[in-house]
């Protein structure tokens, strides 16, 4: 960038300000993670040893001379049956995670030892490392060994690898230009997708971005790699993740004309490789950011089968074939309504006393009152039988009580109409009468509840009423 503006770098001076920065990391490494605790250990074995070569794209076995074996931090000579070690050998044909893809997990035997990888990682740049265990046998640094990268893993790795790139170049044809990559997630078993955009996707649009990545995979376009300047890479259109770090050469990734973009992992020969490509998930990360969650290949095809097996068991309770299983439903749904509409109406009738309440009315002084036991019922139903005599009672107090359904409370309701509410407060008529069911109540002038657990008391709790009213109308 500088020569291209015309002008010198001090590299002497940047040299020695990275020397001072480096002394500094050195002292912050105290109480760090493993990684960076180690990573002293991790640049003195690539001085020792050299760069990691990584043979993995042509290649998934190799002959290796194990160079060093890593127990935590520390440096050791064997390992043997059941520790838990990392391990440096180079070539080494296992990606190291990376770019989104994670890394690569396979075994390394020996005539006497046979070990598990796990995966591999890069601590430090140029530094492949292997985290593993030792299943049998014991394993030491010098001797050849042979490894051997999980083949049906990296394979479908490669499907969602290839699979992402093909989803990202059809989101930008689908939603526009404006999408770029945010992040990803590339395993074995599944991919993770994040991009920039403004809304989330109707189910349309998901719809029509997963039909044209599967028309791109049926295509079956051969994918090409190339490794070129970064600046040649750039001007011949290939998408660059925005903060990633680039050196002199990169790999460029095409996937016929459609895709191509700066890329370092591993992918299908052709698009066709994929098989299938299946959306399971679009969501939320962050303001103007998605996320897809998608599968390819065999996991897809499995996650079909499982909603086909879903589906045929839901239809064989629903007695119905699978293709009207959602006209069943709502049938189903529509009658359930229904039968909950039915069972308010005959709990409000069973809740009703078997006379007019009004007739029962009582006067006091001025007010009328309707003080009712009613049959158990749930409070929000003994607000309902409330609620329903106030409106024919136009002008007085209400009281009803009732039973839970359990038997093991009691709950009382006081309504007051408007034009009494100044007078006669409904919280302070049912604190006035609480105490004889012993419990405790409040609310607003126009409405008011009370529970507590004598029920044999309700009885009198609703007849003390009136002396309450007496008292309020005489203040």
């Amino acid at each position: 960038m500088a020569q291209e503006a015309g002008l010198g770098v001090d590299e002497t001076g940047f040299n020695a300000a990275m020397e001072v920065q480096r002394e500094r990391a050195r002292k912050s490494w105290v109480g760090a993670g493993e990684e960076e605790r180690g990573a002293p250990i991790y640049r003195a074995l690539v001085e020792e040893i050299g760069k990691s070569q990584f043979t993995g794209y042509e290649h998934l076995e190799e002959e290796v001379t194990l160079l060093a074996i890593l127990k935590g931090t520390e440096r050791v000579t064997s390992a043997k049956g059941g520790e838990t070690v990392d391990l440096v050998f180079n070539p080494s044909p296992f990606y190291a995670e990376g770019g989104g893809q994670v890394g690569d997990r396979g075994t390394l035997s020996s005539p006497t030892a046979l070990v598990e990888i796990n995966n591999t990682v890069k601590p430090v740049p140029d530094l492949h490392l292997h985290r593993t265990k030792v299943i049998q046998g014991t394993i030491t640094v010098g001797e050849r060994v042979h490894v051997t990268v999980d083949a049906e893993a990296r394979k479908n790795a490669a499907r969602n690898h290839t699979g992402t790139h093909i989803l990202h170049a059809v989101l930008r044809e689908v939603l526009g230009d404006h999408v770029k990559q945010a992040g990803s997630l590339v395993a074995p078993d599944r991919l993770r997708f994040d991009f920039y955009h403004f809304s989330a996707l109707t189910e349309k649009e998901i719809d029509r971005i997963e039909a044209r990545v599967n028309e791109r995979i049926r295509e079956d376009a051969h994918v090409e790699t190339e490794v070129m300047e970064t600046k040649d890479a750039i001007a011949t259109g290939a998408m660059a993740l925005f903060g990633e770090k680039y050196g002199e050469k990169v790999r460029v990734v095409r996937v016929a004309d459609f895709s191509r973009e700066l890329c370092g992992g591993t992918h299908c020969h052709g698009a066709g490789e994929i098989g299938f490509f299946k959306i399971v998930k679009e969501s939320s990360v962050a303001a103007g950011i998605r996320r897809i969650e998608a599968l390819t290949g065999p996991a897809a095809y499995q996650h079909v089968k499982n909603q086909e097996r879903v589906l045929r068991e839901v239809s064989s309770l629903l007695k119905t074939r699978p293709e009207e299983v959602a006209q069943k439903a709502e049938r189903l749904n529509s009658q359930l309504q229904e039968k909950d509409r039915e069972i308010e109406r005959l709990k409000s009738r069973a809740a009703a006393p078997a006379s007019d309440p009004l007739a029962n009315a009582r006067k006091i002084g001025p007010v009328s009152l309707i003080a009712e036991k009613i049959s158990p019922a749930e409070i929000k139903d003994i607000r309902a039988q409330a609620d329903r005599l106030r409106d024919r009672l136009k002008s007085g107090v209400i009281i009803v009580g009732a039973p839970d359904p359990k038997g093991e409370k009691v709950s009382i309701v006081v309504m007051v109409t408007p034009d009494w509410a100044s007078r006669l407060s409904a919280s302070e008529i049912v604190k006035g009468i609480a105490g004889l069911i012993e419990g405790t109540g409040g609310g607003k002038p126009e409405m008011a509840q009370a529970g507590g657990k004598r029920i044999e008391k309700l009885d009198a709790a609703l007849e003390q009423a009136v002396q309450v009213i007496e008292t309020l109308l005489a203040g």
